[in-house]
């Protein structure tokens, strides 16, 4: 297997077709001319061109002139993550309509919350056996996904496998985030829906992501880069790798190895490239350091915590709630601890980053205490 690696410094786009097309080839894309493909884009949200939550309409323009020379139909689709089918279409629409790739390719634009639903038998899932999803998915020739390099709250990194989620419209996907109520049920979850709604082709937007608690709440992060595999699980480990994570690191990865995802794979273009960003806070997942053992004592449970000077009542975090733990009162949103299952949807879908997710102290001396022997030990370390 094959992921490629190509520099790109920025989203001009003849910049971008020649770091596309190179990466492309080199992970020997083919696909039947006049086939219909489907471009699985990330649109979290409704985000405008210059955002680095969702898939740079530079990219899907690349992908789309490779399509074209083969005489593809092309469809674009997703799921939203703001728990309404219009925000969904807003988002698709500032993406594909509006930087004009709708008209210029004659593309078919696919809101996923609109559409059909199917089921698809899923025997060896280990958290659902059964998955919702939707027609274009099972009707496409060929699909493409076109995820962005982006670090996690809950799962450290979101890349191609965690891109499939949005195959799933958005009322199940608050369901199955009931289900996943911990970063290793979640993992395995998102191997559930991966393993049966897997793309045929990766092409990865690196060029700008997000570091630290992504996938929308992160702060901008250049890499430069863009990936691309036949391989989901093996670009994964290749993007991942670069941006600082061990391959032990991420749950979601050792899962999908397990269950024979993963394939013995060379690296082409740029190798031994190092890139590191900021990883997501260690309050929303296991640790892989001493807070794995020590947190427990240190601080109570994390939980929702919203910032009443920025929420602006939209109540995206009460529709989104797969417990419905939130409501609104005098249009501002009340969390119900007891019913609270910690996924942390709602900071995820906060379209004004209102929802911060906060721990309290148990003993505040004590902590600080941990603090500077755990900075002793890593400067002595280095």
């Amino acid at each position: 297997m094959k992921v490629s690696v190509v520099k790109c410094e920025d989203y001009i786009q003849d910049n971008v077709d020649n770091a596309v097309k190179k990466a492309m080839c080199l992970a020997d894309f083919e696909v039947k001319p006049n086939s219909t493909v489907l471009l699985k884009v990330n649109c979290l949200r409704d985000s405008e061109e210059n955002s680095t939550i969702t898939t740079n309409p530079a990219v899907i323009r690349s992908v789309c002139k490779i399509l074209k020379e083969k005489k593809c139909r092309i469809w674009i689709g997703d799921s939203g993550g703001e728990g309404l089918a219009e925000k969904t279409q807003k988002g698709l629409d500032n993406l594909i309509v509006k930087t004009g790739i709708k008209k210029e390719f004659n593309v078919k634009l696919i809101n996923f919350d609109n559409e059909k639903k199917v089921l698809v038998k899923n025997p060896d899932g280990k958290q659902i056996k059964e998955i919702t999803t939707v027609e274009p998915i099972k009707k496409a020739d060929f699909i493409i996904s076109l995820p962005k390099l982006k670090t996690h709250a809950m799962t450290k990194y979101t890349g191609a496998v965690k891109n499939s989620f949005g195959c799933i419209p958005l009322k199940m996907k608050s369901a199955y985030h009931a289900v996943g109520i911990t970063e290793k049920k979640f993992s395995e979850l998102l191997v559930d829906i991966f393993q049966v709604l897997k793309p045929n082709f990766f092409v990865m937007d690196g060029i700008i992501g997000m570091e630290g608690n992504g996938p929308s709440v992160g702060s901008p992060k250049k890499a430069g880069i863009i990936l691309a595999s036949k391989n989901g699980v093996c670009l994964d480990f290749t993007a991942s790798g670069i941006i600082g994570f061990k391959k032990d690191d991420i749950l979601m990865l050792n899962e999908a190895k397990k269950r024979g995802l993963y394939e013995d794979f060379e690296i082409l273009g740029e190798k031994n490239l190092k890139i590191p960003f900021k990883q997501p806070d260690s309050i929303i997942r296991k640790a892989l350091d001493l807070r794995k053992y020590v947190d427990p004592l240190l601080y109570k449970q994390a939980k929702p915590n919203v910032n009443f000077k920025k929420c602006i009542g939209c109540g995206t975090c009460a529709r989104i709630c797969p417990m419905n733990a939130i409501t609104m009162i005098d249009k501002k949103p009340n969390i119900d601890d007891e019913k609270c299952i910690k996924c942390f949807c709602c900071q995820e879908v906060c379209p004004e980053s209102a929802i911060k997710i906060k721990k309290s102290a148990r003993i505040p001396w004590l902590i600080e205490l941990v603090k500077k022997a755990k900075k002793r030990y890593y400067v002595k370390k280095l």
